[in-house]
Formats: C-alpha cells, sequence, structure tokens
C-alpha cells in the first residue's frame, strides 16, 4: 500500500511538472467545431496522454466511461497513447482499485481533484488531451462519443 501511495504522490508530481507550462486549448462544444479541430495540438512523438475526469459517484459516469472504453479498446495497440481516468471526488486506495475492478477498467484510475485544479477544470466529464512531447492540450466537457475520442488521438498524433 505504501508503494501505491508513492506511485500516486509520484503521479502528481509528473502531472504538476508537465503542466507547469501547458498551453490549453479548449473546444467550445464538442470536436463538430471545425475550428477548434484545426487548433488541435500534434506531438511530433506521436506521444499523447487522455486523462478522462469524472465523478465515480454520478448516473452520467456510466455512459461517459462505456465510451471511453470502446475508444481505449480501439487505441490500446499504441503504446504512445496513455489513458489514465481521474476522479473529481477523493478516494482512498481501496476505493480507486475496487472501482477499477468493478468498472471493468483497463486504465489506470487515480484522484484528480490537485489536477482538476491545475487544469482548471470545472466540470465532468471532461477530457483533457495531452501533447507529452510539447505538453499542450485541448480539452472537450460533456459525454464524448468513442469515435470522437479516437479521432481526435490520432489527429493529435499528426494522421488524418
Amino acid at each position: 500500500e505504501r508503494q501505491k501511495e508513492l506511485q500516486e504522490q509520484n503521479f502528481d508530481e509528473k502531472a504538476e511538472q508537465l503542466l507547469k507550462e501547458e498551453d490549453v486549448t479548449t473546444a467550445s462544444k464538442g470536436i463538430t467545431v471545425k475550428e477548434d479541430l484545426q487548433n488541435l495540438p500534434i506531438d511530433p512523438q506521436g506521444a499523447v496522454q487522455v486523462l478522462f475526469f469524472f465523478n465515480p459517484n454520478s448516473d452520467e459516469t456510466t455512459n461517459a466511461l462505456k465510451e471511453l472504453i470502446k475508444a481505449q479498446q480501439a487505441l490500446k495497440a499504441d503504446s504512445r497513447i496513455k489513458i489514465t481516468g481521474l476522479t473529481s471526488e477523493p478516494m482512498s486506495l481501496v476505493q480507486l482499485e475496487l472501482a477499477k475492478r468493478t468498472l471493468n477498467l483497463e486504465f489506470s484510475l487515480k484522484n484528480g481533484g490537485s489536477l482538476m485544479q491545475q487544469l482548471k477544470v470545472t466540470s465532468v466529464p471532461t477530457i483533457v488531451f495531452v501533447t507529452e512531447t510539447t505538453k499542450k492540450t485541448f480539452r472537450l466537457s460533456g459525454i464524448q462519443k468513442s469515435d470522437d475520442v479516437v479521432k481526435i488521438v490520432k489527429l493529435m498524433q499528426g494522421g488524418n
């Protein structure tokens, strides 16, 4: 358990370091707005981190998670893509592990409160896409279709 606490602390430190000089691009109303997609940051190495902020106690979470799990299945073959679930409400390590098993998540699940504040995420569910090399972000609020999440990741990797 102590090792998990250290990993959690290490994650927070990495996230804080990653976001110190972040450049934020926010979608107006989902990715249907063409100009938002034209402003997507592209990672030269194709490394994209998908941060999914959600309230584990919300009914809306189930639908949002189903879509993200579908996207994760479509993207899991690419090791340059990392997906992390981040709770808006604090949970113990045991609660996090239980939620991960209950929800059948194949990606890591962590407390996201401090990162939410740093990224100024004000509503959940919200997905923040981060280019790992250039540290630029793009965010979408609300439930997103899995195809749209996959499309954004591919575009941020430099694809079509």
